[in-house]
């Protein structure tokens, strides 16, 4: 199966049993897709019709010729030969199989709360409730579940288990209590438990950023992006919105957290079809990690996603493929205050400590010496490609680090 795109002028080629994923120029696009109709209807492409077609569209460019048509065709066969592009799925003919076949179990979900403390209009869990009456899970129930999931987890050495609700915090102590039972069954058993939490962040305390920062290896936060966005359906009983509740939490929870994983999840609805204004506004709060979804809902509901919704929706998503190609975790400046005066060269360290501040590895490439110490965590010294030295930020502050220490290890002296 191919999946050919086209966004931000790249032509995309994916090939979804490989995993392959091919950036290709036009006239190689074209061939792909003339390829995939071919066997699409149980036939070999026809060479002759695929060259002729080519080279009827690109007749005004004179680097489109027979020849080059032939090397591209060649080089799509080497990519089927390695199983790169074209490549069948060997999975097809095992499923049946595959769904009869003992497997063990190496996660569970555990829903330890059928109730919640939010009234959230388009929760699927129906309030938390999951459409019955509203019940929380006993100590006994989870100790078991534990036990059923060490007994069927086989050679598993890593568990998977995430708390989730409902709202888990209503029932913290028993997930105190189920993380730390689990822990005494890791050596006897040769496993390693890794737990996950889901809240909504209205019982947040210091205690439970303590707990969960220690314990959790991973959070699951709770949050709709903009505050009239997360307002209209993210609710309490009495029908106010939980935005300024919640906020300040995640905020502390995250800060606390450091580099151990956490990640904001959010919904998107028929309300705020335009869900990249909520990714930024999340982003704006100091939050990097983020997911949003498409809410999950009957049709008939009035935040429903439409069939009219698509455009749009399939528009912000290429918005997001673009934000996130002009943000990236790495910044490389080469000589980036030659030639500016005293003021323009402050602002540009200002927002190289910014960027840094926010998680972005930034290099700096520079010839001023009092500037690399400055402002380097770490120097790296370079003389004709080859890597002489490195200076930690430590023996920088120390005072035992020179200009003429540096450059005597930029050309190698001793």
């Amino acid at each position: 199966m191919i999946h050919q795109y086209k966004l931000n002028g790249y032509n995309i080629v994916l090939d979804v049993n490989s995993g392959s994923v091919h950036c290709v120029d036009d006239v190689a696009y074209d061939i792909i897709q003339l390829f995939c109709e071919a066997k699409d209807n149980g036939q070999e492409p026809d060479r002759d019709s695929v060259r002729e077609r080519i080279l009827a569209k690109y007749h005004d460019r004179e680097d489109v010729t027979p020849e080059d048509i032939e090397e591209t065709m060649h080089d799509i066969d080497e990519l089927e030969q390695q199983k790169k592009l074209f490549a069948d799925d060997i999975w097809e003919p095992s499923a049946g199989i595959l769904k009869e076949r003992h497997t063990e179990v190496k996660a569970l979900c555990l829903h330890v709360a059928h109730t919640c403390n939010l009234n959230c209009e388009y929760c699927f869990a129906s309030q938390g409730r999951f459409h019955g009456e509203r019940a929380i899970m006993s100590w006994e129930t989870a100790k078991q579940a534990i036990d059923w999931l060490v007994a069927n987890s086989g050679d598993h050495y890593n568990l998977e288990v995430d708390f989730f609700g409902g709202e888990p915090l209503l029932i913290w102590e028993v997930v105190k209590k189920t993380v730390a039972y689990a822990r005494t069954l890791e050596e006897k058993h040769h496993k390693h438990f890794r737990f996950t939490l889901t809240t909504n962040g209205v019982g947040i305390n210091d205690e439970v950023i303590d707990f969960t920062n220690k314990e959790m290896n991973n959070v699951v936060l709770s949050l709709d992006g903009r505050k009239e966005v997360h307002d209209h359906l993210r609710k309490f009983i009495d029908g106010r919105g939980s935005y300024d509740e919640i906020v300040p939490k995640f905020q502390k929870l995250v800060k606390a957290r450091g580099d151990k994983e956490y990640y904001i999840r959010g919904t998107f609805t028929h309300n705020n079809v335009d869900f990249t204004e909520d990714l930024f506004h999340m982003a704006d709060l100091g939050f990097d990690r983020l997911s949003i979804e498409p809410v999950v809902c009957a049709p008939d509901e009035p935040y429903a996603l439409t069939e009219d919704d698509l455009p749009e929706i399939f528009r912000q998503y290429e918005i997001l493929a673009k934000w996130l190609m002009a943000n990236p975790k790495v910044l490389i400046l080469d000589e980036p205050t030659r030639g500016v005066d005293v003021g323009a060269k402050s602002d540009i360290h200002t927002l190289m400590c910014q960027f840094a501040a926010k998680g972005m590895a930034v290099i700096m490439i520079s010839s001023e010496l009092p500037e690399i110490m400055g402002m380097s965590d770490r120097i790296l010294i370079y003389h004709e490609g080859t890597l002489n030295g490195e200076i930690s930020r430590q023996e920088i502050l120390s005072g035992t680090v020179t200009q003429k220490h540096i450059l005597s290890k930029e050309f190698g002296e001793k």
